[in-house]
């Protein structure tokens, strides 16, 4: 539960953003499985501290990427703007400042949404995967 709050908390920290174009499929999604990342400098990777079966709701839209609150149903949006396929065919967005970064892998079933930027490179990786349609 203390990481779920924790992570939302991150995400709610995102609500002061810019909103341009993005390619998003627009869709109200659901993610069955939660993996946190951390980078490692001595391995030169991100190395997996958390891993919890949790249902976390989430919108995918033009404009903003949203997350469902806990225990409620209103949801914290993220305005973000499009930046471009990564290598792994994913589409990623920035948002303003480019405190975040969210890419989203339609084929591999899964958003990573990276924080905590350090010397150009995000420090963690929050992963919803185990993803599920709901409109």
């Amino acid at each position: 539960m203390k990481y779920q709050t924790k992570m939302r908390g991150l995400i709610l920290g995102m609500l002061v953003l810019v909103c341009t174009n993005s390619q998003a499929q627009e869709a109200t999604y659901l993610s069955k499985l939660q993996i946190e990342k951390v980078y490692d400098a001595d391995k030169d990777e991100y190395v997996r501290v958390s891993h919890q079966w949790d249902e976390q709701k989430f919108k995918i839209e033009r404009e903003y990427f949203a997350l469902e609150l806990t225990g409620d149903t209103t949801y914290a949006k993220v305005w973000w703007a499009y930046y471009g396929k990564s290598e792994s065919g994913s589409e990623c967005y920035y948002t303003e400042k480019d405190l975040y970064k969210i890419c989203v892998n339609y084929e591999l079933d899964h958003v990573n949404i990276y924080s905590d930027s350090k010397d150009g490179r995000f420090q963690k990786i929050w992963k919803l995967t185990q993803l599920y349609t709901l409109d």
